[in-house]
């Protein structure tokens, strides 16, 4: 992480003073573009409600469409493969919403793929993070 130059802060009158935009909004609570994450304690249903979060995206229902990049770090792929079948059963998912699944919702199961991951991105940009994560999953 670089050090903060005296240019990159910014002082209240400055703060106070600008017009900011309202953000565009993925879901509530989550600004687009950011990285989201849920946290609550276990076997409270995090890995469902996202799930089902991320499919809504993926195909649009009740929200604007987008692609959805989901790293499943707790359950290995059957697990989270039969989650998901639940999910698709229990809203009914049609054929138009099942292409769109397909093409937007990227599920990656990382549960024992690397044991240092986060030791392997340190440093990482962007670019090099999705080719890491694509060369990941096809281990």
């Amino acid at each position: 992480m670089k050090p903060v130059t005296l240019d990159e802060i910014t002082r209240y009158r400055e703060a106070v003073n600008d017009n900011y935009s309202s953000p565009d909004y993925v879901i509530e609570g989550l600004p687009l573009g950011l990285v989201g994450s849920t946290i609550a304690a276990g076997a409270s249903g995090k890995s469902f409600f996202c799930m089902q979060q991320g499919l809504s995206i993926a195909i649009g229902r009740n929200q604007k469409r987008g692609k959805v990049l989901f790293l499943a770090a707790e359950d290995p792929k059957e697990q989270f493969s039969e989650r998901l079948q639940s999910i698709h059963n229990a809203w009914g998912v049609n054929d138009e919403e099942m292409d769109l699944a397909h093409q937007n919702f990227w599920p990656i199961p990382l549960l024992a793929k690397e044991a240092d991951i986060v030791e392997k991105l340190e440093g990482v940009e962007a670019y090099e993070f999705i080719n890491f994560l694509k060369d990941l999953y096809q281990k």
